[in-house]
């Protein structure tokens, strides 16, 4: 049975909701914002329809097809592996007060596909113990990085915020 998990984490930038659009909307964003991202290239961007690839450090490589494109406010997307849909992320900001603003990423996982390699009776035991533990601190440290780069100009570096054995080499 493959059940879905939804995993989120928020952060507090001190800026306007624009310039978090400006970033997020741009092409190759991860390669300055995300500390697990060896390299995010462009095939196609702009709204639905948009597409791109993110190779992690430890060689995954993952797609991302735009299935929404909120103007100022966010988007969806789903993750791809191969042929294997692997869940859906939502991206959102949110105005708090003038030039204070929250942006929030959501995950619709699928725990089971991703572990599909593991045998069905020990699933359960690592999808809680460490799938679903790394994939939280995965989300913490994308959002914080996003934060770092928006706030300070500076490009996020290699494990900024921790190792993640998910991501990281």
């Amino acid at each position: 049975m493959v059940t879905k998990s939804v995993l989120s984490s928020e952060v507090i930038i001190n800026c306007s909701t624009e310039k978090i659009w400006k970033v997020i909307s741009s092409p190759n964003n991860l390669n300055h914002s995300h500390p697990f991202c060896k390299a995010n290239t462009c095939q196609k961007w702009g709204k639905v329809g948009a597409r791109d690839t993110i190779k992690y450090y430890n060689n995954l490589v993952l797609n991302r097809y735009f299935i929404e494109w909120r103007e100022g406010k966010g988007y969806e997307l789903i993750i791809v592996k191969g042929n294997q849909n692997l869940g859906k992320v939502i991206w959102e900001i949110l105005k708090l007060k003038k030039n204070v603003s929250q942006l929030k990423i959501s995950l619709n996982i699928y725990p089971e596909i991703a572990l599909k390699k593991y045998p069905s009776c020990i699933v359960p035991l690592i999808k809680q113990t460490y799938f679903l533990p790394n994939m939280n601190k995965y989300l913490l440290s994308v959002v914080r990085g996003f934060k770092y780069y928006i706030e300070t100009g500076n490009d996020v570096q290699r494990n900024q915020f921790d190792n993640n054995p998910m991501f990281s080499s």
